[in-house]
């Protein structure tokens, strides 16, 4: 409880404190750019969602050649000699920072010593350091759901730091705080959705983190085998299985055909499908994928924000019999198309997902973009060079819904000021322009910042270094259409009791895919235990 406390006071200093800072910090853009009409930026960018936007990113923002002001070095220097502790997934942009480490030390003087994990084994090392009060890590990981929902407290709000809105210093008279790299408004340096699905939880005004990486689902496919089978499907079928574009038309019908056809016809794979099913956390990205596309609204919480996430979700599908048949519907399709997909898929995470594509195991893949760098690297895998990659589908409902995993990067509060001061320059450049430039360049991770998305764009999305290395940027196209276009088919369950809603939901489901339950006894058995674990009767819909 002394955690909480001094959480709560902290916070309420920050709030007295930041309200007359806020009216003393005037917003400023680093230069003035020339105004342009609507037409004129169209044309300069023709293919980017949001041309005001990108012409800020290209021609206002120094990205990957941002370096400080000499008056701010000492801000960034303060430190040195010393170690930031830093606990993360080991993702492929985390992979990436721990590649150009040299960097951080080089402008800060400082040492890292990074703990990378998976992520069940990250979120217990995290919360029993944050609980017990160690202060082993600085800084922290905060993936929204797994993490982020249980550990938010114990972080201190990076607005306490810097003004959100200009990005900042709220410590302008002090040698000690920099201002967020490009002193640029941070709704604006950021791409499409990082800002409130990924820095903020349950809060419209606490960040909890600065947007670090964002893994996003979208669609896999084998091009050449779809060119190769597209006249005998047109026969089956009548329609072409080559896609147009992203494939922004399809719906998770046509994929349910594509996969039949699959099996039945192609014999360069073994099974059609796969999907990353294990417990409990990807299975049930899943389920929430599809139980959207079908119509149902904020992953089936009657009270549920879809972007800040809510303490109390309200009731699970049992206040509506439309919403309870909408979701039995979906859970009937995961069950049908399950049955084309490769049968270990029950149990496979992304690396054995991904590895599943590579190795000519199945054809298309439900999966993380994360894995294109992999997919296309002909030392890794048999088919680079031979996949394509389209938006998800649509369902019976109409969204193009996916999953997923905004991550922001949080300072302990649980340490000494100074300590988070440490910590915190340590978020200030990760992710900055330079280090998510750099990351994405090393491993082709998702970065979240806009010059880096205009970097790729530039260069045609997959471009080669100046020392030859292939960058696999293709993957960010697609995602920047689904965050934008489709920006309305993101929900993240962010709920204090995430983990025990994990496991409630990821046995039903992985039962129900296999047979061991129908899928309404599955559907039934979530609502059951999901409304007495927040407090709500229970009385199953009739339909």
């Amino acid at each position: 409880m002394k955690v909480r406390k001094s959480y709560l006071l902290m916070m309420a200093t920050f709030f007295t404190a930041s309200m007359i800072l806020f009216s003393l910090v005037a917003y400023a853009e680093p230069q003035a750019l020339p105004e342009l009409s609507e037409e004129e930026l169209a044309a300069l960018y023709p293919d980017a969602p949001y041309p005001k936007l990108h012409y800020k990113w290209d021609k206002l923002y120094q990205g990957e050649t941002w370096k400080p002001k000499p008056e701010d070095v000492p801000k960034w220097q303060q430190f040195a000699g010393e170690t930031v502790y830093v606990a993360t997934e080991n993702t492929p942009p985390s992979l990436g920072m721990y590649n150009i480490l040299d960097d951080f030390t080089k402008l800060t003087g400082m040492k890292v010593d990074i703990t990378l994990d998976l992520i069940d084994e990250l979120k217990e090392k995290i919360f029993l350091d944050l609980r017990s009060g160690a202060g082993g890590y600085h800084v922290n990981y905060g993936q929204t759901a797994p993490i982020g929902t249980q550990a938010a407290e114990f972080w201190s709000p990076i607005n306490m730091f810097a003004d959100m809105r200009t990005g900042k210093s709220l410590f302008p008279d002090l040698p000690d705080i920099p201002d967020i790299p490009e002193g640029t408004t941070v709704y604006d340096a950021f791409t499409a959705g990082n800002v409130d699905y990924g820095a903020k939880i349950y809060s419209p005004d606490i960040w909890i983190g600065m947007p670090y990486d964002t893994a996003m689902y979208h669609m896999f496919y084998r091009k050449d085998l779809f060119e190769k089978y597209n006249d005998k499907f047109i026969q089956e079928y009548g329609k072409p299985l080559v896609i147009e574009g992203m494939g922004e038309y399809l719906t998770w019908d046509d994929w349910y055909d594509m996969s039949v056809f699959f099996n039945k016809y192609v014999t360069e794979v073994d099974y059609a499908m796969g999907f990353v099913n294990a417990q409990n956390w990807a299975i049930n990205l899943n389920f929430q994928t599809l139980l959207r596309a079908w119509g149902v609204k904020n992953n089936g919480f009657e009270k549920l924000d879809p972007v800040l996430g809510s303490r109390d979700p309200g009731r699970f599908l049992d206040y509506s019999a439309v919403e309870y048949k909408k979701a039995l519907d979906s859970l009937i399709f995961f069950k049908k198309l399950y049955d084309e997909m490769h049968p270990d898929s029950v149990v496979w995470g992304w690396d054995e997902t991904g590895n599943a594509l590579c190795t000519e195991k199945v054809a298309m893949l439900y999966q993380c973009g994360e894995y294109v760098p992999i997919v296309e690297d002909p030392t890794k895998s048999m088919v680079a060079g031979r996949v394509g990659y389209a938006v998800v589908p649509t369902g019976p409902g109409g969204a193009h819904a996916y999953a997923v995993g905004a991550a922001p990067i949080a300072v302990n509060a649980t340490i000494p000021l100074k300590e988070q001061k440490k910590g915190y320059l340590y978020v200030l450049w990760t992710t900055g322009p330079v280090a998510q430039h750099k990351s994405f360049e090393q491993f082709s991770g998702t970065p979240v910042r806009g010059t880096v998305y205009e970097y790729a764009r530039k260069r045609g999305w997959d471009y080669y270094t100046e020392d030859g290395q292939r960058v696999v940027g293709i993957y960010l196209k697609v995602q920047e259409k689904q965050s934008t276009a489709y920006v309305d088919d993101w929900v993240v369950t962010k709920i204090p009791t995430f983990t025990k809603y994990l496991e409630i939901t990821g046995g039903n489901i992985s039962k129900a895919l296999v047979g061991r339950l129908t899928p309404k006894a599955a559907l039934d058995d979530m609502i059951t235990r999901l409304n007495r674990l927040h407090g709500y009767p229970v009385e199953i819909p009739k339909i």
